[in-house]
């Protein structure tokens, strides 16, 4: 995985010399969540890892978001490729876990 401010990239098998990796732009999401056809505020979100990652689920821990009170959300700097958009469900007070996964394919740069 190689991560820089400018973007992305995830390559497979061992680095060989003067190897060049080419950096996807970061892409951006954002939408609105709604239960009954009405805005859902509070609603906790995170994004899982991109299928060529095998990091698992949580690949990228550090987007989360929370819904506006319009139930609106966006996540900044999210590696091209396709992801999925997950709602976390809080069990306990330091426990979640996942529910209503929506998969999104992130354009580079866009």
């Amino acid at each position: 995985v190689a991560v820089h401010e400018e973007g992305f990239a995830i390559t497979t098998g061992m680095p060989y010399p003067n190897m060049t990796v080419q950096l996807k732009g970061w892409g951006r999401i954002e939408g609105i969540v709604l239960s009954g056809g009405r805005p859902k505020p509070g609603e906790r979100l995170t994004i899982g890892a991109p299928k060529e990652a095998s990091a698992g689920p949580m690949f990228f821990n550090d987007h989360s978001a929370t819904t506006d009170a319009e139930g609106h959300f966006s996540f900044e700097k999210v590696p091209p490729g396709e992801v999925s958009v997950i709602r976390l469900v809080p069990l306990s007070k330091n426990s979640w876990t996942h529910s209503h996964g929506t998969s999104v394919t992130v354009q580079s740069g866009q």
